[in-house]
């Protein structure tokens, strides 16, 4: 089974391809939209993906990539058996 896993920086969007805990591949991107989602989705067929964001504004994208594979969006709430020490960790990019 193959995820996609997201991360919305203050200047990139990086993605990675998992199948499992093997990296299959890394892209970074300036933008993003459904194009370029769907070839990922056709190349490697994931079943789900996780976003995480430093943006508070949801792209458009994601309502798309939400109607075609199962989506989550990381939050502070899920980061159970991680040790933060940053003193506001909702804030941490």
């Amino acid at each position: 089974m193959t995820s996609l896993v997201i991360d919305i920086g203050n200047t990139l969007i990086k993605i990675a391809v998992f199948k499992l805990d093997e990296i299959l591949e890394v892209s970074q991107f300036e933008t993003i939209d459904m194009p370029v989602l769907d070839a990922l989705l056709n190349k490697y067929h994931p079943v789900k993906a996780i976003i995480s964001s430093v943006k508070k504004n949801t792209e458009a994208w994601q309502a798309g990539l939400g109607q075609k594979i199962s989506l989550t969006h990381f939050n502070t709430l899920m980061t159970s058996g991680i040790n933060n020490h940053y003193l506001t960790p909702e804030t941490l990019g």
